[in-house]
């Protein structure tokens, strides 16, 4: 194991701020290193969890934290480290469901840098015992010994993502005049007991989409918001050289964060300042993980998608990695065109087993088998080519993945109910008890063909593989034979088979 650092925000200076407080040097010297781990472990949460988002918290164990820590000092410390605001908490917490999260304060979001550790002697020696004992219940595991063989040019790669950070905050500030407006406080309505969070922000979104007469302030910082993503494009690099970071803030998170307490007095400029470099830090983490030999490999249960350093690594950052024993061979991702609305026949064919399909069912397979769903959408919809990339998000944050109170309200929700009902009504019929038990079920769904059809497949050949999500990566020279078996497994399930596109992940160097 490499790590003898953690990553902390820039602008905490943990020394300084126990000084400040009347902390003497022994004390700092004997516990600074907690406070970093658990700064380190707040930035890490949204590597191992990228749905956390700009906004979230990352869930901190306590009992883990005791144990690694101390259990005279986790405690005291987190809640010492949210006293003088270096961190905030949710205080939502369910027993052996959810413990409490925590997130960096705004005020001290910025770049993460690399600190060493201070007592290496006992410090590492308890990461590497973690790490010892985190790798001993996954070496028999075929994924983790192919995801362990993957490396990436580190150097290059941050050097990247820094012009990319660089570029996102210059051109952030061309609308810093847009975006001055703060944080209203919190509107009446939010404290009606009879009302869930969920249903509220559904209708002052739907009452947004519906253009009613009197804005709520919050909702006309949301128009505000809408205004300025409108013209708001991902940056392709023409004349800075390189890409920026897409806004991460979608108008559905935007109004969940305008909703947050501790977000209040906030300005737009500050939460999007926020979010690009809260993608940055994700970014280095994942990059320190990877070059540090620091794989991790989770998977919830035995019919889920598997989770690993590969999958939650952003897109851009890929053509980066390499193979260690084939280290001049390109990497090639096989993937699947309109992936997720076309695993959601897989639903279908379930739901009409043996049955003669709809024709919107059979429309809907169609569309999505040929790679051409989402142009079909924006036609109906009059959304501009070029929007795609924004669109595809939109459209699964308003049809697949939020509650079907808020979907049925929304343009993209009634257009898709009218063009395909029969596809619309079993996916409300898979979200009736909670919105995110469709999700689970195109996971398992998934990763019965990908994992345990073409993974077992791959593996019993010998053939080196790592999968992200629905997708497989290989070595060049068998590419072909991949495709053939996505291709195969899906066209004994489906009827018609997927459109697989190759992404080139390394270049020869």
């Amino acid at each position: 194991m490499k790590l003898f650092q953690f990553l902390v925000p820039s602008k905490i200076d943990i020394a300084l701020i126990l000084t400040s407080v009347g902390h003497p040097n022994r004390y700092i010297h004997d516990h600074i290193d907690k406070y970093h781990y658990i700064l380190h472990k707040i930035l890490q949460g949204r590597v191992l969890n990228r749905e956390i988002g700009t906004d979230g918290y990352t869930q901190l164990h306590l009992r883990t934290l005791e144990e690694f820590l101390g259990g005279r000092y986790a405690n005291p410390i987190l809640k010492e480290m949210v006293k003088l605001g270096l961190i905030q908490c949710d205080y939502y917490y369910i027993e052996g469901v959810k413990s409490f999260g925590y997130r960096i304060a705004p005020e001290y979001v910025s770049k993460a840098v690399a600190i060493d550790i201070f007592k290496m002697e006992t410090m590492v020696r308890k990461l590497n015992l973690q790490s010892a004992a985190y790798k001993r219940k996954r070496t028999k595991d075929p994924t983790w010994k192919n995801l362990t063989q993957l490396s990436i040019r580190y150097r290059e790669a941050v050097a990247f993502i820094d012009s990319k950070l660089d570029a996102s905050l210059a051109r952030l500030a061309t609308h810093s005049k847009q975006l001055a407006i703060a944080i209203p406080p919190l509107v009446q309505a939010a404290n009606k007991k009879d009302v869930t969070l969920e249903q509220l922000l559904d209708d002052h979104e739907a009452t947004h989409v519906a253009q009613c007469n009197g804005l709520s302030p919050i909702q006309e910082v949301i128009s505000i918001y809408q205004s300025f993503l409108s013209r708001w494009k991902y940056f392709s690099g023409i004349d800075a050289g390189v890409p920026c970071y897409e806004h991460s803030l979608t108008v559905k998170d935007a109004r969940r964060s305008f909703y947050n307490p501790y977000n209040q007095g906030l300005t737009l400029y500050d939460l999007l300042e926020s979010s690009f470099l809260s993608q940055y830090n994700s970014d280095l983490a994942s990059l320190k993980n990877i070059n540090d030999e620091s794989y991790f490999l989770e998977q919830p249960d035995a019919d889920s998608r598997v989770y690993t350093n590969i999958s939650n690594l952003s897109r851009d950052l890929r053509g980066f990695l390499y193979l260690r024993k084939a280290k001049t061979t390109p990497l090639v991702n096989c993937d699947i065109r309109n992936s997720q609305p076309y695993l959601f026949s897989l639903l279908l064919m379930e739901e009409y087993d043996g049955e003669e399909l709809p024709e919107d069912v059979r429309y809907y397979i169609e569309l999505t088998a040929g790679g051409n769903f989402y142009e079909h959408m924006m036609g109906l919809l009059d959304v501009p080519t070029e929007e795609r990339d924004n669109f595809k998000k939109l459209f699964f944050g308003t049809i697949f993945f939020c509650t079907s109170y808020y979907s049925k309200r929304t343009p993209e929700g009634k257009m898709f109910g009218k063009h395909f009902p029969n596809v619309y009504s079993l996916v409300n019929e898979y979200k009736a008890d909670s919105h995110s038990d469709l999700a689970v079920h195109m996971q398992q769904a998934e990763a019965g063909i990908m994992l345990k059809t073409i993974g077992v497949e791959l593996t019993g050949q010998n053939i080196w593989f790592t999968s992200i999500h629905d997708s497989i990566v290989v070595m060049e020279k068998h590419v072909e034979h991949v495709k053939h078996l996505i291709l195969e497994a899906f066209m004994a399930k489906v009827g018609i088979p997927p459109t697989v596109t190759e992404e080139w992940l390394t270049t020869v160097f």
